[in-house]
C-alpha cells in the first residue's frame, strides 16, 4: 500500500501543478505539519470535483450545512479518502438516470433484489434505534464529528418475494490508508 500512496501523492501533486486546477498557492498544514499535497485549509473546496464546488447546482458545502454534517478535518488533503468518496458518489444523487445507474450496480454487486436508489448520504446516521447513541453508545456527536458513521450510505428499495423493502447499503471509503 505504501507504493500506491506514494504514487497517488505524486499524481495529485502533478494535478495540483497543472494550471487551472488549483488556485491556492503554497503548501497546507495538517496535524501541525506542512505538506505540498495539502491545500491551505480555506481552499478545501478546490479538492472537490468542480460540480461539487461552491456556487454549483450540486454544491457539497451547502448540502453539508443543510444536513448539519461536519466534513472531515482533512478535506484539504489531496489524499483525503473522504473527499475521494464525496467526489465519486455524491454527484449521483440528483438525476434519476444517475440513481438508476447506481441502483443497477448495487443490484449486480450487492444484492439482485435492489431495484431503486432512493438517496445518497454522506456521514450516515440512522434514526430511532439506528442512531449512533443507541447502536454504539456514542453520545453528543453529530454526523461527521465525534461519532462513528459510514462515509456514504446508499438508501435503496428492494423487491423480494413480492414485497418492497427499504434498506441501506453502508460504505466506508479508503484511498491511501496503510491499514483499516
Amino acid at each position: 500500500m505504501k507504493g500506491f500512496k506514494e504514487w497517488m501523492k505524486k499524481q495529485q501533486l502533478e494535478w495540483r501543478r497543472h494550471p487551472g486546477n488549483v488556485s491556492a498557492k503554497g503548501a497546507g498544514t495538517q496535524n501541525r505539519r506542512t505538506y505540498a499535497h495539502v491545500l491551505p485549509k480555506a481552499s478545501w473546496e478546490e479538492n472537490l470535483w468542480p460540480g461539487l464546488q461552491r456556487g454549483q447546482p450540486l454544491e457539497l458545502a451547502a448540502a453539508l450545512r443543510a444536513a448539519d454534517i461536519q466534513a472531515h478535518t482533512g478535506v484539504h488533503n489531496l489524499l483525503s479518502s473522504w473527499v475521494a468518496c464525496a467526489n465519486l458518489y455524491f454527484p449521483f444523487r440528483s438525476e434519476q438516470c444517475d440513481r438508476e445507474l447506481v441502483a443497477s450496480f448495487l443490484g449486480a454487486a450487492v444484492d439482485p433484489a435492489i431495484k431503486e436508489l432512493t438517496g445518497i448520504q454522506l456521514e450516515w446516521a440512522g434514526e430511532g434505534a439506528l442512531q449512533p447513541a443507541h447502536l454504539l453508545g456514542e453520545q453528543g456527536g453529530k454526523r461527521g464529528s465525534a461519532q462513528t458513521s459510514p462515509d456514504v450510505a446508499f438508501t435503496v428499495r428492494a423487491r423480494t418475494n413480492g414485497k418492497t423493502i427499504d434498506g441501506v447499503v453502508l460504505v466506508e471509503s479508503k484511498l491511501t490508508e496503510g491499514s483499516f
